[in-house]
C-alpha cells in the first residue's frame, strides 16, 4: 500500500502543473479522472478556466478531502522526482502532491463511505475558482484540507486583508518642513502605533502588517508630500473590523470618505473550535491508527480551508516548500494515509447516494 501511494506521489510530482498553466493542469485532472474509472462518480468543473474535480458516490458527503495539484514554478529538473533515504524530492512533493496522492488512495479504497474527494488547481493563487466555488456547492459536516503541516492538525489560522489606505498631511517647502506634515512619515508612525498594541512577543499568533508599497502624487524633491497611499498586507485574528476601525481613528482615508477602501481584498480566517466533535474524533482516531501523538495548533498562514465552515489542515512531514530542495518524508506519507483512511471508514452512509 505504501509503495502504491509513493508511486502515485512520484507520478504527480513528475507532472508539470505550475499555477496558471491551464493546459498542463487539465492533463493532471485527466489523469485523476481516469484513476477513478468504474470506482466512483466524478464531476468535472471549470471556473475561470481553472479545472477541478468532485469525486464521490454521494450527493452530499459528510466528509470532504480537499487538496490542490498546482505548484509554484520551478526549474525543469524539479519535476523529476528523486529519492534520497526517506525523502522524496521534487516540486510539489511537500506542497501538496503527497496529500493529493494519499487522499486519492483513501477515496479509492472507501468509495462506499460518505466521503468526497475535491481536487482543485488554484490553491497557490487564492483558491477562489476551485474550493471557493465547490465548498458552496458541496456543503459538508467536516473537511480535511491537505496542506504541508508536518502531521500537525491546524484548526485556526490568521485571516488576511490586502488594502490600500490613504493618509493626508500638509505640504510645505523642504527647507521649512516644520510648517507641514509629511504624509509618508506621519502615516508610517501611525501604522506603527496601531500595530504596537497588538504585538505579542510571547506568541507569533497576533495581528501583523506589512507595508508592501507606498505611493504619492508628489513629484517634487523640494516639497513635503501632502498625500500618500499605503498598500498593506494585514494578518488578523477572527475579524478585520477592529483594525479597520483603528485605521479610521488614526485618520487614514478609505475611498476619500469611509468604507470601502481604495482597494480591498479580505481572505477570511479558518476558525474551527478546538473542542469541535469532528476535530477531536479525527485526532483520537488518527493517533490510534498511526500510533503517534498529533499536535493541535494554530498557524499564521491561510489556505483553502477557510472556505469550509468546519475544517482542519493536515498533511505529511517535509520541508523547503517552493524551493529547489523541496522534499517530503516518505514514512510520513504513510502516517497521513493511515490517519485519514481510519477516519474515513467511520463515515457511515448518512446521505443518499
Amino acid at each position: 500500500m505504501v509503495n502504491d501511494i509513493l508511486e502515485l506521489t512520484k507520478a504527480l510530482v513528475g507532472m508539470k502543473t505550475p499555477c496558471g498553466d491551464i493546459r498542463r493542469l487539465n492533463r493532471c485532472i485527466d489523469f485523476i479522472m481516469d484513476y477513478y474509472h468504474g470506482i466512483a462518480r466524478v464531476k468535472r468543473f471549470q471556473y475561470n478556466r481553472f479545472p477541478s474535480l468532485m469525486i464521490s458516490n454521494y450527493v452530499r458527503p459528510n466528509l470532504i478531502l480537499n487538496a490542490h495539484i498546482d505548484v509554484v514554478g520551478a526549474d525543469e529538473s524539479m519535476f523529476t522526482p528523486r529519492i534520497k533515504g526517506d525523502k522524496l524530492y521534487g516540486r510539489g512533493a511537500f506542497d501538496s502532491k503527497a496529500q493529493v496522492a494519499a487522499f486519492m488512495q483513501v477515496m479509492k479504497e472507501n468509495p462506499n463511505s460518505s466521503i468526497g474527494l475535491m481536487i482543485t488547481s488554484d490553491g497557490e493563487v487564492g483558491g477562489k475558482w476551485g474550493t471557493g466555488r465547490l465548498a458552496k456547492e458541496y456543503p459538508c459536516k467536516f473537511a480535511i484540507v491537505g496542506e504541508a503541516t508536518n502531521l500537525d492538525i491546524i484548526y485556526e489560522t490568521k485571516g488576511a486583508m490586502w488594502i490600500d489606505v490613504e493618509y493626508r498631511g500638509k505640504s510645505a517647502h523642504a527647507v521649512e518642513p516644520w510648517k507641514g506634515v509629511n504624509a509618508i512619515e506621519e502615516g508610517m508612525k501611525r501604522l506603527e502605533k496601531i500595530f504596537k498594541k497588538y504585538n505579542n512577543k510571547k506568541s507569533d499568533f497576533s495581528p501583523t502588517y506589512n507595508v508592501a508599497a507606498v505611493s504619492t502624487r508628489n513629484t517634487f524633491y523640494n516639497k513635503l508630500p501632502d498625500q500618500a497611499v499605503f498598500s498593506l498586507d494585514i494578518r488578523f485574528i477572527g475579524s478585520p473590523e477592529p483594525i479597520l476601525k483603528e485605521l479610521k481613528k488614526e485618520n487614514f482615508v478609505f475611498n476619500g470618505k469611509s468604507y470601502p477602501a481604495l482597494n480591498k481584498k479580505v481572505f477570511p480566517a479558518l476558525k474551527t473550535k478546538q473542542n469541535d466533535k469532528y476535530l477531536l474524533d479525527f485526532k483520537n482516531i488518527a493517533e490510534k491508527a498511526t500510533k503517534t501523538k498529533l499536535k493541535l495548533r494554530k498557524d499564521a498562514g491561510f489556505t483553502d480551508a477557510r472556505y469550509f465552515k468546519n475544517a482542519i489542515e493536515f498533511g505529511a512531514k517535509g520541508g523547503d516548500a517552493h524551493s529547489d530542495t523541496e522534499y517530503v518524508e516518505i514514512k510520513s506519507i504513510e502516517k497521513l494515509y493511515q490517519a485519514v483512511s481510519a477516519f474515513s471508514k467511520t463515515q457511515e452512509e448518512k446521505t443518499k447516494k
